[in-house]
């Protein structure tokens, strides 16, 4: 849903709309803006934000689709290990407090797209 002026009308939630069914409405819009990618800031906490990619554009290199993570997806990415909730990150502690974070490193997961779930395969 979008004002006359094209941005975003306020609503509880960014994926809480009637013309969404699967939740990808605002994943699409950054995608379809063209902007040039750069890595998110490995150093920041991304709590609350899209649960794209952090290493590799939000678009497949092939076209087929986003480059997402499913929700109860866990990634570790720079000093934070993060859950998708809800289309969302939410940081579960720092990426040091855990044992497994070697294998959901983003840089890891990131480049084999076989290995985690994504919202859209085509």
């Amino acid at each position: 849903m979008t004002t006359g002026q094209g941005k975003l009308a306020p609503r509880e939630s960014l994926y809480d709309t009637d013309d969404d069914s699967d939740g990808n409405q605002l994943i699409r819009q950054i995608a379809a803006s063209g902007a040039t990618f750069v890595p998110k800031n490995p150093q920041a906490n991304h709590t609350g934000e899209p649960c794209v990619f952090f290493t590799a554009p939000l678009v497949r290199v092939d076209g087929g689709g986003l480059n997402a993570y499913a929700d109860n997806s866990y990634v570790a990415y720079g000093k934070y290990y993060y859950v998708c909730r809800d289309r969302r990150w939410v940081s579960v502690g720092l990426a040091s407090a855990f044992k497994n974070v070697s294998e959901h490193a983003a840089e890891n997961l990131e480049r084999n797209t076989r290995s985690i779930q994504v919202y859209e395969k085509e």
